[in-house]
């Protein structure tokens, strides 16, 4: 009958399982992890370190994503929603029931391309330059007010702000 008689952890992220048969030792390698080790952890806004398990540890109102992703799609529609008022004079509103399939698509390819870094374990926490993780974060939450502003002011109006 085979006993388990060690588990340890190796560096190449493999567990070694020893087992003993009678008077053999028997050594089996196996893939004990199932995800990716990360290098790096994610740097979560409360100083902690998240290694997402799936699309919910990362999109949750806890994880790196939610703000992340929230403030870069209200970047993105700010900017739009402007140059599309200042060019064809109709507010948001009935720019977003013109193109819905454009806008989705927007939000979509946003979505996907803030997510699949974090996805794949990169810190959130690093510098691009002087694009750094607060600076977006305040872009984002200014562009989220911006564009709640402007969407108010365009219903109380009843027109286009610009």
């Amino acid at each position: 009958m085979a006993t388990i008689r060690a588990f340890t952890a190796s560096p190449a992220g493999l567990s070694r399982v020893s087992l003993r048969r009678s008077t053999r030792s028997v050594v089996v390698r196996a893939a004990a992890e199932a995800e990716k080790r990360l290098e790096s952890p994610i740097v979560l806004p409360s100083g902690g370190d998240l290694k997402p398990k799936g699309l919910g540890d990362v999109v949750g109102m806890k994880g790196p994503a939610a703000e992340i992703n929230n403030g870069r799609i209200a970047m993105v529609s700010v900017v739009t929603a402007v140059l599309g008022e200042i060019t064809s004079g109709k507010s948001v509103g009935e720019q977003l029931a013109e193109q819905p399939v454009l806008v989705l698509m927007v939000i979509t390819f946003i979505t996907y391309a803030s997510l699949m870094p974090i996805m794949l374990g990169s810190n959130t926490g690093e510098a691009f330059g002087p694009l750094t993780p607060w600076v977006e974060k305040i872009n984002g939450r200014a562009a989220m007010m911006g564009l709640t502003s402007l969407i108010l002011i365009e219903a109380i109006k009843g027109s286009a702000l610009l």
